[in-house]
This record gives structure tokens, C-alpha cells and sequence, in this order.
């Protein structure tokens, strides 16, 4: 398996697309505003009625359309999207990383019920990713990426990408060594 952890720099786009395709977990559009390379991790808002939401994807095929695919369980997004819903386009350029090669999710849902017949007025779900400690040191490497304002998970055997951020800064070292496994909260929009 091959995962990273990256430390990323953000660019800003307009959307300026004119066309949009989304099938079952990949999304494509023209090029002709934005230059994509295969494996460029982007940041795709858009509205959903009178939300907005957002999916992480991977850049798989570029040319003429910029195919990216991402996670549809973390990051549902229908097909009734449209180019005119689409209100930015965020493109994450590595600005450090640290490779994994273990990691574990994990999925937390909450129901809010009321009524003796606990009918479910809201549902949530929150997601958890944890990297294993693999003899990680703090001082010299991951230091940066737990100072970093922004991570991407990227996940190169599904071509996927996550929003992440650390559920608590507090790290247990002896001798610069993590003694645990590294907890993360996954972005769902």
C-alpha cells in the first residue's frame, strides 16, 4: 500500500468551466481554463441546494478533460451536479509529505431521535483515520507536517484524497519516537 501525508501549499482557481460530467466517483471538465497534472490534488466546492460541500480528488487522466476521482463514501456527490454549482477549485501542491503504509479508518454516527417511536431528526457522521507509529520520528521529519494549517491523506492505490487534521496535538515520544498511533479527523466537505 502506498500512502502519504503531505503538507500542502493552496492555489486558488475560478471555476471558469463550462461543462462538468460526474460518474459514480470521478469528475471530469475541460482544461481549457486550468492545467492539471496526473496525480495534482484538488479541492472541488460546489453548492448543494443551500449547502456548500466539497470533494477531494485525485487527478487520474489530463489532456483536453481533467478526470479526477475521489471517495464517494466519504464525499457523496450526485450527478445532478453542475458547472454552475461549482463556486471554487482549490489545487494543493506538496510542500512536504511523510509516507505511510498502514492506515486504518473508522466511522462514528450520531442520531439525534425524538418521540417514543425514535424517529431520527438528524443523522451525522464523522470519520477518523489513524497512522500506526512505524518508528516516526517527531524532530527532523513529522515535525512540520503537525505544525502545517493544512494535510492532505492521499491514497495512491484508489487514487483518493482526504481533508485531515489532528483530533488532539498532544504527542507521546521517547527518544523523538511516537509511542502510538497518530489519530486524524477526516474533512467531509
Amino acid at each position: 500500500m502506498s500512502y502519504e501525508i503531505r503538507t500542502v501549499a493552496a492555489q486558488e482557481f475560478a471555476p471558469g468551466f463550462s461543462s462538468l460530467n460526474v460518474r459514480s466517483n470521478l469528475v471530469d471538465f475541460p482544461q481549457n481554463t486550468h492545467s492539471f497534472g496526473k496525480g495534482d490534488v484538488v479541492h472541488i466546492k460546489y453548492y448543494d441546494g443551500d449547502f456548500i460541500r466539497g470533494v477531494y480528488g485525485v487527478a487520474t487522466s489530463t489532456g483536453t478533460t481533467a478526470t479526477f476521482k475521489f471517495d464517494q463514501e466519504i464525499y457523496p456527490l450526485t450527478s445532478n451536479v453542475s458547472a454552475s454549482d461549482v463556486i471554487g477549485l482549490t489545487l494543493y501542491t506538496a510542500t512536504g509529505y511523510t509516507k505511510i503504509s498502514d492506515i486504518n479508518f473508522s466511522a462514528t454516527i450520531n442520531r439525534a431521535v425524538f418521540s417514543e417511536e425514535y424517529k431520527a431528526y438528524n443523522i451525522s457522521k464523522d470519520y477518523e483515520v489513524s497512522i500506526n507509529a512505524e518508528a516516526r520520528r517527531f524532530f527532523g521529519s513529522f515535525k512540520d507536517i503537525a505544525l502545517s494549517n493544512k494535510m492532505i491523506l492521499v491514497d495512491y492505490c484508489e487514487d483518493y484524497a482526504y481533508g485531515i487534521s489532528f483530533q488532539e496535538e498532544r504527542f507521546n515520544l521517547l527518544n523523538n519516537v511516537f509511542r502510538n498511533q497518530l489519530v486524524f479527523n477526516v474533512a467531509t466537505r
